[in-house]
C-alpha cells in the first residue's frame, strides 16, 4: 500500500493507523506548498487534489473515513473498528461529524474561505464563522472524551483523527491544555504510543502539548 500524505494534514491519521495496524506501506509525500496536489499525476489519483490517498494495486481510495475503514479491515485483530454494531455506528457517527462539520465547515472555512465564496471581501466573515464552528466542535469533543477513548475503552480509527485536530487547535492559537482538559489527557495518551511517535518522526512534525 502507498499512502499519499502531507505532513500534519488529516492524512496523519491514516499514517498512524497503518502503523497501529502493523501493515507494510510506503509513504509518498505530496508537497502542498509547491502545488504538487495540482499535478496531472496526482489528479489522476484524486481529481479533488486532496490528501490522503491510499493506493494498493488497482485500488485507489480517497476520503479519510473510507481509508480508515479499509486499514482497520486489513488488521481485524487490532480491533481498530469495534466488533459490535453500536460501536461501529458510533465510529461512523464520529467520523462523519469530524470530517464534514469540524474539518469541512470549521477548518475549511477558516483556512480555505475561497471554497465557500468567490468574493474576497467576504472571506473574513467566512473565516470568523469557521472559527465559531471549530470552537463549538472542540467543546463538544472535550465533553465526549471525559471517559478516555472516543469509542469504548480502546483505540479506534477515530482517536488519531482527534489527535490531528488537537494539533490544529494549537496551530490556530487555542489554549488546548487549559480549555480542553479531557482532550489534552487523550492527546497525552496517544502520544505515548509507538505508532504515533513513529508517524510524527517520519513526517518531521510534533504536537505541542504545553499550550
Amino acid at each position: 500500500m502507498r499512502l499519499f500524505y502531507a505532513p500534519g494534514a488529516c492524512s496523519l491519521s491514516a499514517h498512524i493507523l497503518l502503523r497501529e495496524a502493523g501493515l507494510p506501506f510506503q509513504l509518498e509525500k505530496v508537497d502542498l506548498q509547491a502545488g504538487e496536489q495540482h499535478s496531472e499525476a496526482f489528479r489522476r489519483l484524486n481529481p479533488a487534489g486532496l490528501v490522503p490517498v491510499l493506493a494498493a494495486g488497482d485500488m485507489v481510495l480517497t476520503e479519510l473515513p473510507a481509508i480508515s475503514w479499509v486499514i482497520a479491515q486489513q488488521a481485524p485483530d487490532r480491533q481498530l473498528y469495534p466488533a459490535d454494531v453500536v460501536g461501529q455506528a458510533r465510529v461512523m457517527e464520529w467520523l462523519n461529524w469530524l470530517s464534514g462539520t469540524v474539518h469541512g465547515w470549521g477548518f475549511g472555512g477558516l483556512w480555505r474561505p475561497m471554497r465557500f465564496v468567490n468574493e474576497p471581501a467576504l472571506h473574513p466573515a467566512v473565516q470568523a464563522r469557521g472559527r465559531d464552528w471549530i470552537e463549538q466542535g472542540f467543546a463538544r469533543i472535550d465533553q465526549r472524551l471525559a471517559q478516555g477513548f472516543a469509542v469504548g475503552d480502546a483505540l479506534t480509527v477515530v482517536d488519531p483523527y482527534l489527535l490531528v485536530m488537537y494539533r490544529w487547535g494549537g496551530r490556530i492559537g487555542l489554549p488546548m491544555r487549559s480549555r480542553y482538559p479531557h482532550w489534552h489527557r487523550h492527546a497525552l495518551m496517544l502520544l505515548g504510543r509507538d505508532s504515533v511517535q513513529a508517524a510524527l518522526a517520519a513526517e518531521a512534525i510534533s504536537v505541542d502539548i504545553a499550550a
